[in-house]
């Protein structure tokens, strides 16, 4: 560790490995309190004890906290003043856009008890950004749409990409069935996202439609769907009233599952659209399973996948030439394992935890510069 790396004091409650692995990997001085399975008074009490303790202890350069969100910002942002400690946010998303999709959604289903307590969740959101010092986000794209989207303190921002474990994917051993479903013969495309978002759940409907037709031309493919969430009724209501009755019995909604890498192992092709995404980590998954992408270029996404090498990269609006992609990779098998090859690879250089660790702390003590 060199002299300037900075000491951080982090706390997550969210995906705590995308802060501690790489943390730990570039042997970062601190500590990073995770509170993923604790309540709100507990997340309240934990982190205000645990930070002031640490805080007395050492100097520490930076709070770094994940994603700014809720009780674990009102708790960085009291320790920041009084211990006079600048607070940085670790930014995944476009955090104010989520909340406001959040809220319609609570109010379009006349759920205003729960819309009444989420505004304080987000006015509390909306206070640790203004105590920031500074943003680290997952890449270019929404370092970007921070900077210029309406909302958001003017802050210095710097990106640093998320890791990905491709340990977890490198076993691919042979999947006989998914879903209920005999593989036997049989290609598979796979989506695997969080339908909690309007913005994903968009990106699904749109990949129904551009593969229609390849669906309905060829019998030996099937498109799997894995993820559930707030939409996923609704995919599934439009998958059943909207989509041919041949085609839709080739769609698989699966909903939530547990063990994702079977899942990856049984796939030929990733296919993702999305709306609404920093750096979307079921991409680096897939590419570290060996997987092609068929992908629009936007939302961070682009910054994952090197077009014509690591995956193909499509204009959100092009359907035709998504389908065209899709159906090239899947006939030409030879293409298909080198573009998966080559997506290992690259997820195995600049998304290891030791990368991204550096990328991490250099990112930190670039915004206290600032």
């Amino acid at each position: 560790m060199s002299d300037s790396d900075p000491t951080i004091l982090g706390f997550t409650d969210l995906r705590p490995e995308e802060l501690v692995a790489p943390l730990e990997a570039a042997d970062a001085s601190g500590r990073v309190f995770s509170f993923e399975e604790a309540g709100p008074v507990a997340k309240l009490v934990r982190s205000a004890v645990r930070g002031a303790r640490v805080l007395r202890a050492s100097d520490v350069d930076a709070i770094l906290l994940y994603n700014g969100t809720g009780i674990l910002g009102l708790v960085s942002v009291v320790l920041g003043r009084i211990f006079g400690v600048p607070l940085l946010l670790r930014v995944n998303g476009d955090i104010y856009r989520q909340h406001a999709d959040r809220l319609r959604e609570l109010r379009e289903d006349d759920r205003y008890e729960r819309a009444a307590v989420f505004v304080v969740y987000h006015l509390l959101t909306r206070l640790t950004y203004r105590a920031s010092r500074g943003y680290v986000t997952v890449s270019d794209d929404l370092r970007d749409r921070l900077e210029s989207g309406p909302g958001y303190p003017d802050r210095p921002t710097v990106s640093a990409r998320n890791p990905v474990d491709a340990s977890r994917f490198e076993d691919r051993e042979e999947v006989d069935r998914i879903c209920g479903v005999d593989l036997d013969g049989k290609r598979v495309l796979l989506t695997v996202t969080n339908l909690n978002y309007e913005g994903k759940y968009r990106g699904v409907v749109e990949i129904v439609e551009a593969l229609s037709d390849l669906l309905a031309e060829r019998d030996d493919v099937v498109y799997v769907v894995a993820g559930d969430g707030t939409y996923f009724d609704r995919l599934a209501r439009y998958v059943e009233t909207r989509v041919p009755e041949t085609v839709a019995d080739r769609i698989l909604l699966p909903g939530y599952v547990e063990d994702v890498p079977p899942v990856f192992a049984a796939a030929d092709v990733f296919v993702y659209k999305s709306y609404i995404d920093g750096y979307p980590n079921v991409v680096l998954e897939a590419q570290a399973a060996g997987l092609p992408v068929v992908a629009n270029p936007d939302w961070g996404i682009g910054e994952q996948v090197s077009d014509g090498e690591t995956g193909v990269l499509v204009p959100s609006d092009d359907h035709g030439e998504f389908a065209e992609a899709v159906g090239r990779l899947l006939t030409d098998e030879r293409s298909r394992e080198t573009v998966g090859r080559n997506a290992t690879r690259r997820v195995r250089a600049t998304n290891s935890d030791e990368s991204v660790g550096r990328e991490l702390l250099e990112a930190v003590a670039r915004v206290l510069r600032a």
